[in-house]
């Protein structure tokens, strides 16, 4: 394996590891778990945060949510999109072996990508339904 391959390993080891993991603390259950966060609402209730103070979801969380969606879902359609690319070139590469070679590291980091991308999804679709 070449060193940048295992620099990369131990970068994405290191942060899919439990100590990466420690700082995320867990709140005990309020009665009003969002009543720190509607505390504004008394002074300005027209706000657009003021008028979903309704909701048993936290908007805080409902953001990360979200915005978690969509840039998982925008790396998996370029690494859809990189993967067609490479297998395209590696095809088409009339067996020159920089060309192939090429085609298959970007073929690789592709589904690196893609893999490390679902997994931070997943991790952060869990810690989010624990939290709230």
């Amino acid at each position: 394996m070449s060193r940048r391959l295992i620099g990369t390993w131990l970068i994405l080891l290191g942060l899919l590891s439990p100590s990466f993991l420690a700082p995320v603390s867990v709140l005990a259950q309020d009665s009003n778990p969002n009543a720190k966060l509607f505390a504004v609402c008394a002074k300005e209730p027209e706000t657009a945060i003021c008028q979903d103070r309704n909701t048993t979801q936290n908007p805080v969380i409902r953001i990360i949510r979200i915005a978690a969606n969509i840039v998982a879902f925008l790396t998996g359609i370029a690494a859809v999109i990189m993967i067609v690319l490479s297998g395209f070139v590696f095809v088409t590469s009339g067996g020159n072996p920089e060309r192939t070679s090429n085609a298959r590291r970007r073929l690789i980091y592709s589904l690196v990508g893609l893999i490390v991308v679902a997994l931070s999804w997943t991790i952060i679709t869990f810690l989010l339904n624990r939290i709230g």
